[in-house]
């Protein structure tokens, strides 16, 4: 059973006779004869009731519960033959909320320049990321903490110099050394597991911490004493609070720049850059993967805080 067979009979089905189905066709009325002959040698009954004397053709009981099965095979040999074609121009990324809030523009620039492309993109765990881009389920997965993998390879991107952002202003210098930052005003928002890493390191004696819940927001009135959020998107409304500083990357801090209450200041013996990194599976290339990493590149802001590889 083929899908020209199939085809044949539901376009004589459609039209109601043979001489009209092959003009559409383009195949001679034996050819069209001998597809109906085969479909109907195959099903082991007769589709069309050939009787002399009937102007057009007729279906058999058989034929006539044929017909919604024939529709559907040829649906989904349709959908299979398009396999191929959508796979080609199938493109699956992997990225965290946090990726999509700092280049939320790559995404359509992409799409722009690519509209054939069959886009999806989804958010998962980093230990999710690389086994769906080692499985093939995915083409890359943009990251902030690389792990090992035998079969996918962690090719960085970019890194981003980390500064302090503040509601208040802090020092009439440009440049603030971590030591001197007060642990007990810190909105604490985690950029990756290595800036964190410094973050437990740098203050793990600061008896502000000693009993810190980082899934909750403690109020010292009349001012927050010490806070936490994983909302990217909540970092300016934070800034509305009376003497609260975080740790932000240079494109975030640009980001923020415009709000009243903005200070920004470069710091000494700080937490290591940002960095972002994209999966790629060592026996598998998709052809729109390095289009859609130029496109990070492109994206970018011409700023000394940035360094592009």
């Amino acid at each position: 059973m083929t899908y020209s067979e199939i085809d044949a009979f539901l376009t004589i089905f459609d039209l109601g006779n043979f001489s009209a189905a092959s003009d559409k066709l383009f195949i001679t009325q034996p050819a069209l004869s001998r597809k109906i002959m085969s479909l109907e040698k195959e099903l082991g009954y007769k589709l069309f009731d050939r009787s002399r004397g009937l102007r057009s053709v007729q279906l058999t009981e058989e034929g006539k519960e044929f017909v919604p099965i024939a529709r559907t095979l040829k649906t989904y040999m349709e959908g299979a033959k398009n396999i191929s074609s959508v796979m080609q121009t199938r493109f699956t990324l992997i990225q965290s909320t946090l990726l999509s809030n700092q280049l939320h523009e790559i995404d359509q620039k992409f799409l722009n320049n690519f509209p054939e492309v069959n886009f999806s993109c989804f958010s998962h765990r980093t230990s999710s990321a690389y086994s769906m881009v080692e499985n093939g389920s995915a083409d890359t997965a943009i990251i902030t903490s690389p792990q090992y993998s035998k079969f996918v390879d962690t090719i960085p991107i970019f890194k981003d110099t980390i500064l302090i952002v503040s509601s208040k202003k802090l020092s009439d210098e440009k440049v603030i050394s971590a030591s001197a930052l007060d642990p007990s005003k810190e909105l604490l928002f985690s950029w990756s597991q290595q800036i964190d890493a410094w973050h437990n390191i740098h203050f793990s004696n600061a008896k502000q911490y000693e009993a810190w819940n980082r899934h909750n927001i403690f109020y010292n009135q009349p001012t927050v004493t010490r806070a936490y959020t994983d909302n990217i998107d909540m970092l300016e409304n934070f800034l509305n609070i009376n003497n609260i500083w975080f740790f932000s990357t240079s494109i975030t801090a640009e980001k923020l720049k415009n709000h009243p209450n903005f200070h920004c200041y470069e710091v000494t013996n700080g937490p290591p850059a940002w960095e972002v990194y994209y999966l790629k599976n060592k026996d598998i290339n998709n052809k729109y993967l390095d289009h859609y990493i130029n496109c990070i590149k492109e994206s970018l802001p011409k700023s000394k805080y940035i360094t592009i590889f």
